[in-house]
């Protein structure tokens, strides 16, 4: 089989495309709900993570699940 078809078999068929013994299974899990356009996150050792809203700005959510605003965007900021 050419190189050709095997591609256009991996495009046209996703599940013969990730079937095997080497594919990897994603898994995924919600650590904060109700957010306003997230923008990025990232996550410290301790299970601390920073997260951008697109128009609200920088803030944290603390391994105890406290969420607080750290820069950005408040009601009071015109």
């Amino acid at each position: 089989m050419s190189l050709a078809a095997i591609g256009t078999i991996a495009i046209a068929s996703p599940a013969i495309a990730q079937s095997g013994m080497n594919t990897t299974s994603l898994q995924h899990s919600v650590v904060l709900e109700g957010l306003d356009a997230p923008w990025d996150m990232a996550f410290l050792p301790d299970g601390t993570m920073f997260f951008t809203e697109k128009c609200t700005g920088l803030s944290v959510r603390t391994p105890s699940g406290d969420v607080n605003a750290l820069l950005g965007m408040g009601a009071n900021d015109t």
